[in-house]
């Protein structure tokens, strides 16, 4: 490129026509003929730190081996809401990987033993609960009887209601599956809520005393949501609409559902609650009995022998 020594600005005439009459020739550099100096080596050659006592950083190790999330979390003992949820609404779920011991974040309150005789119910247990009269006063619930109560009182309601002829002649005709699976479901789907009721409600609280009314209020609430998903899982859209558009709130679904396989399904929990509720008005009195009848032989009095064969009154 041409160089000019002085300012464009400060040209005279003169100059200017100079430079016009004898023009610096323009020289053209072609790409391939360029030749850049070549840069001078970086002061951080590769080399110069190798005097330097350094350690490798260490290969990553996974201590969790990749997995389905469901092989690596224990639905079935979980607390949380969500799990609980999707064991109610009867989702399958991976078996339990927990073994003998499950781990638990808070230690549980323990138990006291159970003061009553001991709990072994069989079928005639619904006639007995059937005589019970309403009882208003309060009654008690140990936590560990809540627990046996309701594990040995499932089976006989799957038991009965399978003996349901109008029940099961629902569940036949809603073609939901083999008959007696989806009958055993309906009902382990309703005793799921009410276990997550008394391991909720009796957490911290190793007895309880409530009233018998309370009682079925709070368990209905519990059965009240998860029959709205049962239906909402298993029930036609016809049904649905049919239900839905009377029910002005979740608390009266078991009011709404009064036909078809929906109303079979809210028959059979409603009975299920009265029956759980009456279940512990007959242990409350069971273990009352037993207790009256322990103070009793404790100041009932005794006879005893002195040398002569006579037999004296401990009073």
């Amino acid at each position: 490129m041409p160089q000019f020594k002085e300012d464009s600005m400060s040209a005279t005439p003169a100059t200017i026509q100079a430079r016009r009459a004898h023009p610096n020739t323009l020289t053209v550099f072609v790409a391939a003929r360029l030749r850049f100096p070549v840069a001078s080596p970086s002061p951080l050659y590769p080399g110069m730190n190798e005097a330097l006592n350094t350690e490798a950083f260490p290969d990553f190790v996974d201590l969790l081996s990749p997995g389905e999330a469901g092989t690596l979390h224990c639905i079935e003992h979980c607390s949380e809401d969500i799990c609980r949820r999707m064991i109610a609404s009867g989702h399958s779920v991976p078996p339990c990987r927990c073994g003998a011991e499950i781990v638990q974040e808070e230690q549980p309150v323990i138990s006291p033993e159970s003061i009553g005789p001991e709990i072994n119910l069989t079928d005639g247990i619904f006639d007995t609960i059937v005589d019970i009269s309403p009882v208003t006063e309060m009654v008690k619930i140990n936590r560990d009887d809540a627990h046996k109560l309701v594990a040995q009182f499932e089976p006989l309601v799957v038991l009965r209601a399978l003996d349901d002829l109008e029940f099961m002649g629902e569940i036949r005709a809603s073609q939901l599956g083999e008959p007696n699976r989806v009958a055993t479901e309906v009902i382990m789907t309703a005793f799921d809520l009410i276990s997550l009721y008394f391991r909720r409600t009796m957490k911290n609280d190793a007895i309880r005393t409530v009233k018998p009314g309370d009682l079925r209020v709070e368990l209905k609430v519990y059965l009240s949501t998860g029959l709205v998903e049962w239906i909402q899982d298993h029930c036609t859209q016809w049904e649905q609409d049919e239900i839905f558009d009377e029910m002005e709130d979740v608390r009266f679904i078991f009011e709404a559902a009064r036909m078809d396989l929906a109303g079979a399904v809210s028959d059979l929990w409603i009975e299920c609650l009265e029956d759980i509720v009456g279940l512990f008005v007959w242990r409350d009195a069971e273990v009352r009995r037993y207790e009256l009848g322990q103070t009793n032989a404790r100041h009932q009095p005794y006879l005893y022998a002195v040398p002569g064969n006579v037999w004296l009154n401990s009073e």
